[in-house]
């Protein structure tokens, strides 16, 4: 590919190569779906305008995605338009460096985006989780583990809070959270359940005369409190099971807020569950969820 431009076929192909690049360096997968993103935005308005990709087309481009996209959106599509072409520059897929010098920039707040659990990697845990009853005997270990992950998921709480919880608290503990405060962790009937459940085979099998609701079970056999390297542990081992990639209590956490947003819950209820004092905090959730909802729209589009 020279000086002449890219074409929208070739721009896709370089866009497919990139990907599988970006999956060797390890990238996440929300960076991959942003980078694919603003590359078949630019693609898309080249194979709809009829153009080859040059610094023309690129400045209609930006013209044209400024006027319908946020600042923030606008300015991510420009980084990974840039990404791509810094990287086909280097490799030598293409020669013409000056069009790096045309892709937009845009200025915006910036805002965190939390790192969530995609939705097919929560319904395969789940599925695989809610499926443990059918197996036959369910052990100690999966007991727990399933309660944990329910647990998390329906109070959105810290690992440093779930760890407080306590066998005799434990459907409405009081917890300390960061930064001193109290809040309650109440979790559903039907987590409650599942809890109900772990403790029982719990007593049954270990006998312990432990205050604490999450205990590691350890190779010795004794039994001791639970630490966070304890339930990262925990997550890892799941997430090997089910085939997915590891994951952690925060990203459980956030995974939890973002459904509650999607689900169109008030922001003060969703703070107040985290235990958040910053109405800030809810706008990343929101992002996520707007997001969600572009790719399924254009999904939908006629493709012309």
């Amino acid at each position: 590919m020279g000086v002449e431009g890219i074409s929208p076929d070739g721009l896709a192909h370089l866009a497919e190569d990139f990907r599988r690049r970006l999956i060797v360096e390890a990238k996440s997968e929300a960076t991959i779906r942003i980078y694919i993103w603003g590359i078949n935005d630019l693609h898309d308005f080249a194979r709809k305008t009829g153009t080859l990709i040059d610094r023309g087309t690129m400045e209609r481009w930006a013209e044209d995605a400024s006027g319908r996209m946020k600042p923030r959106s606008f300015a991510l599509a420009g980084v990974a338009v840039r990404r791509l072409l810094t990287w086909a520059v280097k490799e030598g897929h293409i020669r013409d460096g000056s069009l790096l010098h045309s892709v937009p920039t845009a200025k915006y707040e910036r805002l965190k985006i939390p790192s969530t659990l995609t939705p097919s990697t929560l319904m395969r845990l789940e599925r695989y989780l809610i499926a443990l009853p059918d197996s036959p005997n369910p052990n100690l270990h999966e007991l727990r583990d399933r309660a944990l992950f329910f647990y998390v998921k329906a109070t959105a709480a810290r690992v440093s809070e779930i760890l407080q919880a306590t066998k005799a608290n434990y459907d409405r503990q009081k917890v300390r959270q960061k930064g001193g405060q109290e809040k309650v962790l109440i979790p559903p009937p039907g987590v409650a359940n599942l809890i109900r459940q772990y403790v029982a085979k719990r007593n049954e099998q270990v006998h312990d005369d432990l205050p604490w609701l999450w205990v590691a079970l350890n190779p010795n056999h004794t039994v001791t409190k639970l630490q966070p390297a304890g339930v990262l542990k925990i997550w890892e081992r799941l997430a090997k099971k089910v085939g997915v990639r590891r994951f952690t209590t925060q990203e459980l956490r956030h995974t939890a807020a973002t459904l509650l947003v999607e689900r169109g819950h008030e922001d003060t209820v969703i703070m107040e569950l985290l235990g958040a004092r910053d109405a800030r905090t809810i706008q990343g959730y929101k992002a996520i969820v707007s997001d969600r909802l572009a790719r399924a729209r254009a999904e939908l589009d006629v493709l012309l």
